[in-house]
């Protein structure tokens, strides 16, 4: 085989190659399974310092694939609105599956702002987000129970509405918070101003 037909197989496995990857890439955009799996592995990759990830002519940017990861969070097309009816009180939803992991690479410094559950006579009206059976205290350590949006700021009311704050990012199940600050809101809505321990 001459060098002229070895550049030529070269090549071809070069093309099914990143056919392949490609392929990969489609497949995670429409598996659940795969996007969560993925989203892992590229927090973890952030986490770890890797600014960018490039696979012969595809370069991902992580920095920028975060920015594009909280706009797509903080779009209310996409995600829960970020309004809550003023009769309910501010409540915040759980992450939807698919755009949890994806929150994971959003990793901004300093505190942040969870919603624990819904606080009256005495109890929690429906299982919180967190292991408490009682409103927090500040420097308590909570383990979070369920996937948990972080929000910048409290909920603010805005006309017959709440006004929730940005997604930074998410707590997820299992993942510990300590308490810097507790603030219960009509209809016993309880949020907790939080950081992410050192561990």
């Amino acid at each position: 085989m001459g060098s002229k037909g070895f550049e030529e197989v070269t090549n071809g496995i070069k093309n099914v190659l990143q056919m392949l990857f490609l392929g990969l890439v489609l497949v995670a955009l429409f598996s659940q399974h795969v996007q969560m799996w993925m989203g892992s592995k590229v927090a973890l990759l952030a986490r770890s310092g890797v600014e960018s990830i490039k696979i012969g002519e595809l370069e991902l940017k992580l920095r920028q694939a975060e920015q594009a990861i909280k706009t797509l969070a903080n779009n209310p097309q996409v995600t829960p609105p970020t309004t809550a009816p003023k009769q309910e009180g501010p409540k915040d939803q759980t992450p939807p599956p698919s755009l949890s992991p994806a929150l994971q690479l959003i990793n901004e410094p300093g505190s942040f702002w969870v919603y624990v559950g819904q606080f009256q006579n005495g109890r929690f009206i429906r299982s919180p987000n967190f292991n408490v059976t009682q409103i927090p205290k500040a420097d308590d350590e909570l383990a979070a129970t369920a996937d948990t949006y972080k929000r910048d700021a409290l909920p603010v009311p805005q006309g017959q509405d709440w006004r929730l704050g940005q997604i930074v990012g998410v707590v997820k199940e299992g993942q510990h918070v300590k308490v810097r600050k507790v603030e219960v809101i009509e209809g016993g809505n309880v949020w907790a101003q939080a950081v992410i321990p050192k561990q």
